[in-house]
């Protein structure tokens, strides 16, 4: 498998799940956690694609901010997010 990457996708994806490994320890509540995981990779990701100096389309170019397999982190942590809201439910 080959992962497609820069650095700062990295790390927004290591700060989302630690944020939400943070919020369910405190919380013990897993669509909060989700929620908070999801909030702070997305709006990490947001703010530096925003606030960046690409042009265009740079909520979806992966040039902008971070990407994993050239898919924006925002989308994946959407993605991510509801997976997570539908396996909480689900049980």
């Amino acid at each position: 498998m080959i992962l497609i990457y820069n650095f700062r996708g990295i790390l927004l994806a290591v700060l989302g799940g630690l944020v939400a490994l943070g919020a369910h320890s405190l919380l013990k509540i897993d669509v909060v956690s989700n929620l908070a995981g999801m909030a702070a990779a997305a709006g990490g990701d947001l703010y530096l694609r925003i606030t960046g100096d690409s042009e265009g389309n740079a909520l979806i170019s992966p040039n902008a901010g971070g990407h994993l397999w050239f898919v924006p982190i925002w989308v994946l942590s959407v993605v991510a997010s509801g997976i997570g809201f539908y396996v909480s439910f689900a049980r």
